[in-house]
């Protein structure tokens, strides 16, 4: 079977969405107050530059494109760092939408980027303060192959990863722990689907996506680091086993699967 299956990320970084949020604003104004103040953009530079980013540019697989969505209003000094902060990559690119509704524009940040010869899209999503071990690109697209050489893909197929590690940020007191979660979290989660198929990963709450789509999902190793910590708009709960892995164990697979240790972690 001839097919060619691009492989997508989207990040959204503090887009005024007029919808999506579980904090919600009067007006547009409002949410871009909320969401530009300085100090808090500083706070998820941090997180997107030493988490998220470098966890893009070690993938073992950089055949994967990258699509950033912001705001149209960010300020101009965030801009300028937002663009440099993707440089590193392979193919990336940030798409500047005035406030929408979230789905019609996760949909046109996915467009800006989308290839007219695919007959096969994998979106996946990322948050700007989460990362993914180094062989995620990889393995989802060996994935995606698999169930596309065996028929399996004439409808979307939902591919996910459920165990990782979560990282509390404390000031000076970070925590990091295993889990081994029932449904996928939303880190690193795909859709796979043929190209006429004009949604994406965010059509559906990633926790309740089992519900409506066939779903591949692999707990063989930790394949994300969640971080938990003030700015989280969603809440966090675990749906699995936690705490199973001694601080050795811990230091370790980071180091094998992420590329850094716990030093690195508890600096953040």
């Amino acid at each position: 079977m001839e097919y060619f299956n691009q492989v997508i990320g989207l990040i959204r970084f503090s887009y005024p969405a007029r919808t999506g949020f579980r904090i919600e604003h009067e007006t547009d104004e409002d949410r871009e107050t909320f969401l530009f103040d300085r100090e808090r953009l500083e706070r998820r530079f941090h997180l997107l530059e030493t988490l998220t980013i470098p966890s893009l540019i070690a993938q073992e697989d950089q055949e994967f494109s990258l699509v950033v969505l912001t705001g149209d209003n960010l300020p101009d000094w965030a801009k300028e760092r937002l663009e440099k902060s993707i440089t590193g990559l392979h193919d990336a690119r940030i798409v500047y939408e005035w406030p929408r509704l979230h789905q019609i524009a996760i949909r046109r940040a996915f467009d800006a980027i989308k290839i007219p010869w695919a007959t096969h899209f994998t979106t996946f999503r990322l948050d700007d303060d989460d990362a993914v071990a180094k062989s995620f690109t990889r393995r989802t697209k060996a994935t995606a192959s698999m169930l596309i050489e065996h028929e399996r893909c004439e409808a979307p197929v939902v591919i996910g990863y459920n165990k990782g590690f979560y990282l509390n940020i404390m000031d000076g007191d970070n925590d990091i722990y295993d889990v081994s979660e029932k449904t996928p979290l939303g880190i690193g989660l795909s859709l796979l689907a043929p190209a006429d198929y004009e949604q994406n990963i965010y059509v559906r709450n990633h926790r309740m996506l089992p519900a409506y789509f066939d779903t591949y999902t692999v707990a063989d190793t930790p394949m994300f680091i969640r971080s938990v910590h003030g700015d989280n708009d969603s809440t966090s709960f675990m749906s699995g086993k936690e705490r199973t892995m001694s601080r050795g164990e811990i230091n370790l697979l980071l180091m094998t699967e992420f590329g850094f240790g716990l030093e690195h972690v508890m600096d953040i």
